[in-house]
């Protein structure tokens, strides 16, 4: 077994052999096998103790789909257009066996392009989005979280009525902080990303999901008490084509970027 499965809900097929060469560097002398969510065929010669399970869901499904098949006892969700920085996942399972009880999770932190997510920018009391009646600012949030399996699934995994994986993640941090647990994270960068903002490239269907539909469920959900745990097959309610994203079942990337005219 694992010391930790990672979870990578993917459409970027393209990219995956690289974040995958930056895992093996980043994460020795730790195992992890890789569980890719993902609507297109993936070549995985190149990249063993991986598996592919295929999905055109909404991306919170994706993660509580790969989220179940994991079996090792801890679990990661990382996004597919990142790169790891040598020994710095080491690192934060080092952190986490350091600071953490099973109930605890681990952020990574991370940049996009020039942009620092460092330890300070997850402070809920630095967000201004999250002023809801029931948010507690001492609090803490994630995106990128390593934390105990079984403590995932006991409070219920993510939130999957959520249309991309941002406030499923935050749903995820309060959560876990109202059972008792406590968010940690490194005071180095863990990896780095190159994002696409607002509606450009690829990013239109998560920046309209996140700043709309999102955002709004969001402040309802945490504006009246919330429940620690959640049904953790919450998913199965939520399941289909993600239409933001996919108009129709494409074969590739390249194929849905034409046909969703991205331009990337």
């Amino acid at each position: 077994m694992s010391d930790i499965s990672i979870v990578v809900p993917s459409i970027r097929t393209h990219l995956l052999k690289r974040l995958y060469d930056s895992l093996v560097g980043s994460i020795t002398p730790y195992s992890f096998d890789m569980i890719i969510v993902s609507p297109f065929d993936i070549d995985l010669s190149y990249m063993p103790n991986t598996s592919v399970i295929k999905s055109y869901d909404k991306v919170p499904v994706c993660l509580q789909l790969g989220s179940l098949a994991a079996q090792a006892p801890l679990l990661c969700h990382v996004v597919d257009d990142c790169v790891f920085f040598d020994t710095t996942l080491a690192r934060c399972i080092d952190l986490y066996r350091e600071k953490c009880t099973d109930k605890d999770a681990v952020g990574l932190t991370y940049k996009e392009n020039t942009n620092k997510m460092s330890s300070d920018c997850w402070k809920v009391s630095n967000i201004g989005e999250f002023v809801h009646p029931c948010i507690d600012q001492s609090w803490k949030t994630f995106v990128q979280p390593i934390m105990s399996t079984r403590i995932y699934r006991q409070l219920g995994g993510v939130e999957c009525c959520f249309e991309y994986s941002n406030h499923s993640h935050h749903d995820l941090a309060f959560r876990l902080q109202m059972n008792g647990g406590q968010i940690y994270h490194p005071d180095f960068i863990v990896s780095y990303a190159e994002h696409m903002p607002n509606r450009t490239g690829d990013h239109r269907p998560i920046h309209d999901s996140q700043t709309g539909v999102d955002e709004d469920l969001f402040k309802v959900m945490w504006s009246k008490p919330r429940n620690i745990t959640i049904d953790l097959n919450n998913h199965l309610g939520q399941t289909g084509r993600w239409t933001r994203r996919f108009s129709k079942e494409y074969k590739s990337y390249s194929e849905m970027a034409v046909g969703e005219n991205y331009s990337v």
